[in-house]
């Protein structure tokens, strides 16, 4: 069997695909307003900027990544739409569609 390897974008929309949160907003036209999230850990895979799980792990526990210019501890942090991370001195910022 030959298989293509997948983007890492077409990872991302399947992983998205999966999970939803709904998180509430004070705006009176979406009072409560259903948005897809991705985990911190899973973003760093996906995105390569990690071989593995164990490895995002570490960066992360270890407090060298910054969600929203604050350091997150969190692995299983939950990421939406234009949250920024930073990684190394690389900024990325999150696009769910």
């Amino acid at each position: 069997m030959i298989t293509t390897p997948l983007s890492p974008l077409s990872k991302l929309s399947d992983l998205l695909e999966t999970m939803a949160d709904t998180r509430h907003t004070n705006s009176p036209e979406h009072p409560a307003e259903t948005q897809q999230y991705v985990r911190l850990d899973h973003f760093l895979k996906i995105l390569q900027f990690v071989q593995s799980g164990g490895h995002a792990k570490v960066l992360i526990q270890g407090g060298l990544i910054k969600v929203n210019g604050e350091v997150c501890t969190a692995r299983k942090r939950k990421l939406y739409n234009d949250d920024e991370i930073e990684i190394d001195g690389e900024q990325v910022t999150v696009s769910i569609d």
